[in-house]
């Protein structure tokens, strides 16, 4: 968010968790990004916690937010 620019940057996928204290910060970050010009999607999921997806063994969520990663990679790779 610092930097003077931010087009130019590849696809972006922003996996945003909704009990994060840095949800807030993510939502203004894909606004710069779509305000630069730079292709953004945002998946949200409801409930989860800051670094739900390394928890997969735990938290079903967690799956389906690596299979939104998969998915943007083989679409953007």
């Amino acid at each position: 968010m610092l930097a003077s620019s931010l087009a130019g940057l590849p696809p972006t996928l922003l996996v945003l968790a909704g009990l994060d204290p840095l949800a807030a910060q993510g939502e203004a970050y894909a606004e710069r990004l779509a305000s630069e010009g730079v292709p953004v999607v945002v998946k949200r999921y409801p409930g989860q916690m800051h670094g739900f997806v390394s928890h997969a063994k735990l938290l079903r969520r967690a799956y389906d937010a690596i299979d939104d990663v998969a998915e943007a990679l083989r679409a953007n790779g």
